[in-house]
């Protein structure tokens, strides 16, 4: 039997194009396992290799010997590198979704796939941010990113892509604004860019007009923070008024009117609710096919039901599903509401009442308005709410709570921050993920014993919790807070390697001093935003790295604090590129400085002007008291027994000094907990 007959196997003589040579293996959900031989890309003529839905391992080492390979659906296999990815060079489609790639960014060799023209990575686990040679796949026309981990702002270079038809982004991590290049995309008709599952505050500031895109049909950018009023040149560039548009932008902070310009749309279907419009332009309550003929069923109320109503949807599309008049007197501002005030304050009074009785609240120190009908609870002690009425922050820190704070806290729909510092009480995270907008959790001196859980609040900028009782490594779950701006847990019993952070790349404060942690310091090469670690009083061995926060801006102040280990070698020249560097780097079993960084005269506030190196570490026979290095009003003191540069105390090993700082700081959280 000729291979040409074999199943899945296609040759050029099928199209009279040449003989028996292979063009096509197609053998998706045929029950493949173990590994795919290198040798198929050897094969000269292949231009089709699908291997969709089979648990076989592939590797792309010889994928540049394809040279005529226009088409790879690898979707669902056990591919988990791209590794060699740039030797396709002839790829027009590339199909790679449902595989497992760990978290890992594309790498640069990608976007010299510059014939590509579908792209699918859809769902398999793909982190990092999206290249800014994204611009150079001008050919592509679907770009399919569904339900990854992108994260960061989006690159102008999106507008290169004139081609781009399908732009489909949805359930990532991405944030900040919508570039204006955007606009430049002239041939696109879809774009998904919405996170109803992702706990991130996504896309900010204005809603850009997309007016220059004469094909567009679909735009969802729901469950984001889009602000600001939707422009009076909205969707203006659409050739087609007569198509049907769909626009979802529900669930955003969107303000103003919804203007009367849409009117020029014969079939718009848009999902505004959710927002903070307080007007609909009185001609689009007459739009008859609008809201799939909604509108000529319900008139305003299948856009967005009136002030002083609600549904789930915020809007009506049925007659089983009207808008409801809220109870009470309290009226709702806005149009399109999911929920009433009332209702949301009774639910959310429920919520801190739980929270009164299950931690003490007879015993708090401070409990003004709490449990009286007669004071809203906005005005309780501890309590704030935003402009929607709704709780946003709970500031109970040293109240004299005891107990176990209700998980039904995290219930609270708007709520940002939640300070429960310096109280005595049993937190879990269980259900933290429906804290779906917490940014700030505070936790120290609480006794926490375990962050189990944490990697589920997404949406964190900042949390600490030091002074408490964790122990063990830090969950390998952190990786998933990609917003965290300040991460603190310092003074505890944590141990394990240091992580790399690498996911947060808004990071610009750790904070893990005073635990246990072992192994090498970390570079945090990528983190451009990290201006302050606090390592010290740990057991890091190793040298200092010379790539340590080597993308961070060397005009900003930065603090380094490495103090208390067990690092040797030499101060790393490379430091220098920092200009205003605080160098915390006594007690370790340091053997030198590079002279050069003697002349930053700006470094440890001034006092290497003064002391030369002196104001970095002590020399060898020296030392200064507490701080190891000069500083005013400290010199450095000659002593025989200080064998490394940087010795705080003569004659005092590093490991008792450890010793008496672990129990200086379990006095000082028992302090804590009793006041």
């Amino acid at each position: 039997v000729s291979i040409c007959d074999w199943h899945g196997i296609h040759c050029a003589s099928e199209d009279n194009s040449g003989g028996d040579t292979v063009t096509k293996i197609e053998l998706s959900f045929n029950g493949l396992e173990g590994t795919l031989p290198s040798l198929v890309f050897h094969l000269p003529s292949l231009k089709v290799l699908n291997l969709h839905n089979n648990q076989v391992d592939v590797s792309l080492n010889d994928l540049n010997r394809a040279t005529n390979l226009e088409e790879m659906i690898l979707d669902s296999t056990n591919l988990k590198s791209l590794r060699s990815i740039g030797g396709g060079k002839s790829l027009k489609v590339l199909r790679l979704k449902d595989n497992f790639f760990g978290g890992t960014a594309l790498p640069d060799e990608f976007f010299d796939l510059t014939n590509l023209e579908r792209l699918d990575i859809s769902n398999s686990e793909l982190g990092g941010k999206l290249s800014e040679r994204i611009g150079q796949l001008t050919n592509l026309k679907q770009f399919y990113s569904h339900k990854n981990d992108l994260s960061g702002t989006l690159p102008s270079q999106l507008g290169m892509l004139k081609d781009l038809e399908v732009l489909q982004l949805s359930e990532n991590y991405i944030f900040g604004n919508l570039p204006e290049e955007m606009n430049k995309m002239t041939s696109m008709k879809s774009i998904f860019i919405d996170s109803f599952t992702k706990n991130s505050a996504g896309i900010s500031g204005p809603l850009i007009a997309f007016d220059q895109m004469p094909f567009l049909k679909d735009l969802y950018l729901g469950s984001n923070s889009l602000t600001g009023t939707i422009p009076f040149d909205f969707l203006k560039g659409i050739a087609d008024s007569d198509m049907p548009v769909n626009i979802g932008l529900d669930s955003n902070r969107l303000t103003g009117t919804l203007p009367a310009d849409l009117s020029r749309f014969d079939q718009l279907n848009i999902n505004i609710a959710g927002n903070m419009i307080s007007e609909i332009a009185e001609a689009l309550c007459s739009m008859n096919l609008w809201m799939e003929g909604a509108v000529g069923k319900y008139g305003c109320a299948a856009i967005l039901c009136p002030v002083e109503t609600y549904n789930d949807d915020g809007r009506q599309s049925s007659a089983e599903e009207p808008c409801i008049q809220c109870k009470g007197d309290e009226p709702t501002p806005f149009l399109g509401n999911k929920i009433c005030t009332i209702e949301q304050k009774s639910l959310e009074k429920d919520i801190l009442v739980k929270l009164y009785k299950s931690t003490g609240g007879e015993n708090w120190k401070e409990k003004t308005g709490w449990l009286d009908d007669k004071v809203d609870i906005c005005k309780w002690h501890g309590i704030s709410c935003g402009s929607s009425g709704a709780v946003q922050s709970v500031l109970l820190g040293s109240n004299n709570l005891v107990g176990t704070p209700p998980k039904e806290l995290f219930e609270l729909p708007n709520l940002e921050f939640l300070w429960l510092y310096s109280n005595p009480i049993e937190f879990s995270f269980d259900g933290i993920e429906k804290a779906m907008k917490l940014t700030s959790l505070l936790l120290d001196s609480t006794g926490l014993k375990s962050v189990t859980g944490i990697g589920r609040a997404e949406s964190l900028v900042e949390f600490d919790a030091r002074f408490n009782s964790l122990t063990g490594p830090l969950p390998d779950e952190i990786k998933n807070l990609r917003n965290l701006e300040s991460f603190s847990v310092a003074n505890n019993g944590l141990t394990g390697t240091i992580p790399s952070f690498s996911n947060s790349i808004k990071i610009h404060s750790i904070r893990l001093g005073g635990n246990r942690f072992e192994g090498p310091v970390p570079g945090f090469e990528n983190l451009k935003s990290l201006t302050s670690i606090d390592l010290g009083g740990n057991r890091l061995a190793g040298s200092i790295p010379s790539t340590l926060l080597q993308s961070a801006n060397p005009e900003a102040q930065v603090t380094i604090d490495l103090s208390s280990n067990m690092l040797k070698g030499t101060v790393p020249k490379e430091l220098g590129r920092f200009e205003d560097l605080t160098l915390l780097l006594r007690d370790n079993q340091l053997e030198e400085i590079d002279v050069s960084l003697c002349l930053n005269g700006r470094w440890n506030d001034g006092d290497v002007d003064t002391f030369k190196c002196d104001g970095i570490l002590c020399g060898k026979g020296t030392y200064a008291p507490s701080t190891g290095r000069a500083t005013k009003g400290v010199g450095c003191t000659p002593c025989d027994l200080s064998m490394f540069i940087g010795s705080s105390t003569c004659g005092v090993s590093g490991s008792s000094k450890r010793s008496s700082f672990a129990v200086a700081m379990a006095l000082i959280f028992s302090i804590c907990i009793i006041f």
